[in-house]
């Protein structure tokens, strides 16, 4: 029985594409698989099975562009002083998204977008003593940008947030 349970579990995570060690338990791939749906619960859709090329492309158009919560901070020293970032990504289906994202706020940005911040690394030197009283260069590559993922909202702060916003038009007419 537990050998059906750990297949289906490895089938579920090799579908949600979660890596795993062969031989780790049933329980253990369970754990990373609810980890994982719970970190991004409205955007990850298993693939439905039969469908056309064209419900393909607009399934993965739909999940890159779906908008994700997040409050970003630059870990880069060079960016000490910058308040914010303009991020620009583009692919042959998708065309060109590019948004500007303020450091240290919440901010709902495209699933694609956030992908391309979290690849981003940048080079850090420094110098460091050797026993032989000279220095050398220490050369480290650090992730550029700490991501940090917020639940998603409840419909009731939807409806509020739409009540907020539909109020701001109102004012700026």
């Amino acid at each position: 029985m537990e050998l059906l349970d750990l297949e289906q579990v490895r089938a579920k995570a090799k579908e949600l594409g979660i890596e795993y060690h062969p031989a780790m338990k049933a329980e253990t791939i369970q754990y990373k698989i609810d980890e994982f749906l719970n970190r991004q619960p409205d955007i990850i859709q298993p693939p439905v099975k039969d469908e056309t090329p064209e419900q393909t492309e607009a399934r993965l158009h739909r999940e890159a562009l779906a908008l994700i919560p997040i409050t970003i901070t630059s870990m880069d020293p060079g960016d000490a002083n910058l308040t914010g970032v303009i991020v620009s990504v583009g692919n042959r289906k998708l065309g060109q998204i590019s948004k500007a994202i303020p450091f240290g706020y919440k901010w709902y940005m495209p699933k694609i977008l956030v992908d391309h911040l979290a690849e981003q690394q940048f080079c850090r030197n420094s110098m460091i003593p050797t026993p032989g009283g000279n220095e050398r260069l220490h050369t480290q590559w650090l992730k550029k940008y700490a991501i940090q993922y917020h639940d998603m909202p409840t419909p009731a702060e939807l409806k509020e947030l739409a009540k907020a916003q539909a109020v701001g038009n109102e004012l700026a007419k």
